[in-house]
C-alpha cells in the first residue's frame, strides 16, 4: 500500500482554525496517515503546537488562500455546514 500526501513537512498551507472559525496559515510539523477499512484518513500538525492541539484534516487544507476560499464558497461546503 502506498499513501500520498497533499502537503509534505515544512510546507506552508491555509486552513479554517477550528478555534476563530478564521483563515490561518500554519507550517506542516507533522503528518498522521490513518489506515481502516473505512479507507485512510491524513491529517496535519501546525509547527510550534502542542499534542493537545486539534490538528487538520488534508481534505480541509490548501496552498493558497485563493483556493481555500474558493472551497468555502461551493455549494458542498455549504451544504456541510
Amino acid at each position: 500500500m502506498k499513501n500520498e500526501t497533499k502537503f509534505n513537512l515544512g510546507d506552508k498551507v491555509f486552513a479554517i482554525d477550528k478555534k476563530t472559525t478564521k483563515v490561518t496559515e500554519f507550517e506542516v510539523e507533522a503528518i498522521y496517515i490513518f489506515v481502516r477499512e473505512e479507507g485512510t484518513s491524513i491529517r496535519y500538525k501546525a509547527k510550534g503546537t502542542s499534542m493537545l492541539e486539534p490538528d487538520y484534516d488534508e481534505d480541509k487544507c490548501f496552498a493558497t488562500k485563493e483556493e481555500l476560499i474558493d472551497y468555502i464558497t461551493t455549494p458542498e461546503f455549504i451544504a456541510e455546514q
